[in-house]
């Protein structure tokens, strides 16, 4: 009984409940002798099937039904221990070969003889044998001993496997990290949500090549690797292409153009333009838009003009320009610079401190049939807007 009692305990531990509930202690103990004994697994379903049978035998109210000796429980205890410990799969009964034990019959010469009338004392010369001293005590196959240090060795096994399922039953399984590469942070939530993963965004943007603005360049973990269920998985987003400067290619001729250009990963547009600018030597560039020390992805395009001396010289009359400026992608207040370019050169038009969305209109006469305005943010320049007399306006965002 005190094997048994020992696995009520281990029931209440992996269950959360008592194996037998009354309205009175009366009511509990009248449901032990009647009830059926009950099983593990049927309400905690995490538990191995080879430790429900187990504390299902060691429960049983047939003693015959239950473990014969504490070595006998220790050394399934011991199967369980080292197949959680190994990843083994076990299978009930755990020695299939090892049959109950039968029934002891008692055999016709031991059957017991008539009772027949004996001295009530021996005399006190006559000399007892080995086997008269022997008679009514217990046989023992097991010295004492030897029983208590393994009724010891199966209570610490029940505490350790309490303890294992206690601390590792509830804990969240394990999933794989999926691959969010080329994702959203929104898309990226969705698919860790799946896992039951929590996301956390890097705030510092990396550049890439590869990976568009905005997007997820991977995670940390990374992808395929297996972590908890309720693990924050940290994502890094691109910046987009790495930014180069563009070099100055006035004076220069378009192969030598396209020389520097390729080796800064930048591509000069075939579709040149044509005007007389003198002096400038014909055949070298005149005009190049983006400007010099202006930043743009790799890949970018810069268109060029190329110095004409057959074509008519420029008109030298001057045309009032406005430029109406809505700071709608200005993220903070900062200095706003803006400059005007015509055949007079470059010369600034507006500097002045403001806050994002903020509206104001910018007036210049210049000299020409077109006139460049550039506006800068704190110095960085964020747009290239050309105003012709006819009409044709163009914007350029570096």
């Amino acid at each position: 009984m005190a094997f048994s009692l020992r696995w009520v305990l281990l029931f209440e531990l992996l269950t959360g409940r008592k194996p037998y509930v009354g309205d009175t202690p009366l009511a509990t103990a009248m449901r032990h002798g009647t009830d059926p004994t009950p099983r593990v697994r049927d309400i905690n379903a995490s538990v191995p099937m080879v430790l429900d049978e187990i504390i299902a035998k060691a429960m049983s109210k047939d003693p015959a039904s239950r473990y014969a000796s504490a070595g006998e429980m220790a050394a399934d205890l011991r199967l369980v221990q080292d197949a959680l410990r190994f990843g083994r799969t076990l299978s009930w009964p755990l020695r299939p070969g090892v049959a109950p034990a039968p029934a002891k019959t008692v055999s016709a010469s031991r059957a017991p003889k008539p009772a027949t009338p004996g001295r009530v004392a021996p005399k006190m010369s006559a000399i007892q044998d080995d086997d008269d001293e022997d008679f009514g005590k217990p046989e023992r196959d097991v010295p004492a001993w030897a029983s208590i240090g393994l009724a010891l060795v199966a209570c610490v096994a029940v505490s350790l496997l309490a303890v294992y399922f206690v601390l590792n039953l509830n804990r969240p399984r394990l999933v794989t990290v999926p691959s969010v590469r080329n994702f959203s942070v929104q898309e990226t939530r969705t698919a860790l949500e799946r896992y039951k993963l929590n996301l956390r965004v890097d705030p510092d943007k990396a550049p890439d090549d590869k990976v568009k603005a905005d997007l997820v360049i991977g995670t940390d973990p990374p992808d395929r690797t297996r972590v908890r269920e309720g693990t924050t998985i940290v994502a890094r987003v691109s910046a987009g292409p790495a930014q180069v400067t563009v070099p100055d290619l006035m004076g220069l001729t378009p192969d030598s153009a396209r020389s520097q250009l390729e080796k800064l990963g930048l591509v000069l547009d075939d579709d040149l333009d044509q005007a007389n600018k003198p002096p400038a030597k014909a055949g070298t560039i005149v005009e190049q838009e983006p400007q010099a020390k202006a930043k743009v992805p790799r890949e970018a395009q810069v268109h060029v003009t190329i110095q004409d001396d057959s074509l008519p010289p420029p008109q030298t009359q001057r045309f009032d320009y406005t430029l109406k400026v809505d700071l709608v992608d200005l993220r903070e207040r900062a200095r706003v610079k803006i400059e005007v370019e015509d055949l007079d050169g470059k010369r600034e038009v507006h500097n002045s401190r403001h806050s994002p969305r903020d509206q104001f209109t910018v007036k210049a006469r210049a000299r020409g049939e077109k006139a460049t305005f550039r506006i800068y943010y704190d110095d960085r320049l964020v747009k290239t807007i050309t105003q012709r007399t006819d009409g044709q306006n163009t914007e350029v965002t570096p």
